[in-house]
């Protein structure tokens, strides 16, 4: 038990998101729960306990405005709360601003895309900060397969900087995800995964290359750092299976060649992906269909193979993207295309407590040794 419980408030800029994986000079994206720490002004705790709250239940909150939303992006910055996609059919990126519980819509905020065929289907999205005010979007349309950049001078910038920037052997990308300055994007129509390398502000893609391995038609993805382990993992959603892939990459995202393995637990056709950590125990959230299910399992160790049902939906409606978002001791999940809103009761654990906060006070228990 922690002898002594008292709230820090860390009123540095923090630019931490999963995006990023890290907190850059506060934290690193490998800083594992109950691990010691050295604070700033060399005080040392051994313990930190972000929230001693378990999971309870999944509970529905609320059905969002509706819009055809493929992945969708859910942020907090300074302290607001965003929920942005672009459109699939239109050119139009939605960017919707609501209250902490995501019950009231704010602001809604539109901008038009460059007219051409490739708007009008995108699929993959996804951001990131560049700094406490910049942000950086990608967008992947699955017919003409063509990848965007999307520069952004603030978070509701109605005109960003939208560039063509090629389109590295995709192939039917519905999904991709940001880990650090990596971007994976999953191409159902050749069962691969496109790795591409930026520089530290994207300006520029350093390398790329294709992953290729045991996928069937795979559409969602999400990458995790595992404090056991030491090793990065990417999972992938198999849509032609209903079994998930997961990617050891080991203590480097940029190995060449890394292991892929098919899991054998059927998890449901799934679509979209998220994977977290709770008390040093694996879990995913997945969005299936035909069945039109959130579906959400317990891994266990990331090296586990078979997986257990924890919560099973059986009122979502049809689910493309899943996203999850922490906040004031309660993890959104977030199931897009007719968007809906789900909360856990209780939180996370590990770094990703720091997930999509940057430039706000953060508030956590330590326990203090001295």
């Amino acid at each position: 038990m922690l002898k002594q419980l008292f709230h820090v408030f860390v009123f540095s800029f923090l630019f931490c998101s999963s995006a990023f994986g890290q907190c850059k000079s506060i934290l690193t994206d490998t800083l594992c729960p109950l691990q010691n720490y050295t604070y700033v002004g060399n005080k040392d705790f051994k313990s930190i306990d972000f929230c001693p709250n378990r999971l309870d239940s999944l509970v529905f909150i609320n059905s969002l405005p509706t819009y055809a939303a493929r992945q969708i992006k859910v942020l907090k910055t300074k302290g607001k709360y965003y929920l942005i996609n672009p459109d699939y059919g239109t050119s139009v990126m939605r960017n919707y601003e609501f209250n902490s519980d995501f019950t009231v819509l704010l602001n809604a905020n539109y901008t038009v895309l460059p007219t051409n065929d490739t708007c009008y289907y995108s699929t993959a999205y996804e951001m990131a900060p560049l700094d406490t005010v910049r942000w950086v979007g990608f967008k992947a349309d699955v017919a003409f397969n063509h990848l965007y950049k999307i520069a952004f001078d603030s978070i509701t910038d109605p005109t960003p900087e939208f560039t063509y920037i090629g389109d590295f052997n995709l192939s039917a990308a519905y999904m991709m995800r940001i880990y650090g300055k990596y971007l994976f994007l999953t191409n159902s129509g050749t069962n691969s995964i496109t790795r591409i390398l930026f520089n530290d502000d994207f300006s520029a893609v350093l390398n790329s290359d294709i992953i290729v391995g045991d996928f069937y038609t795979p559409i969602g993805i999400d990458i995790v750092f595992d404090c056991s382990t030491g090793n990065y993992f990417g999972f992938v959603a198999n849509n032609a299976t209903g079994t998930l892939s997961r990617i050891d990459f080991g203590t480097s995202l940029a190995t060449a060649n890394p292991t892929v393995m098919a899991l054998s637990t059927n998890v449901g056709f799934a679509r979209g992906l998220k994977v977290y950590n709770q008390e040093n125990v694996w879990y995913t959230i997945t969005n299936t269909f035909p069945e039109n299910k959130l579906k959400v399992w317990q891994i266990g160790a990331i090296t586990d193979t078979v997986f257990t049902a924890v919560f099973d939906t059986s009122t979502s409606p049809i689910g493309w993207g899943v996203e999850i978002l922490v906040d004031s001791s309660r993890l959104h999940i977030f199931s897009s295309l007719q968007p809906t809103h789900y909360q856990f009761q209780g939180c996370l654990l590990n770094n990703t407590w720091f997930e999509n906060t940057d430039s706000v006070n953060l508030s956590y228990y330590l326990s203090d040794t001295g």
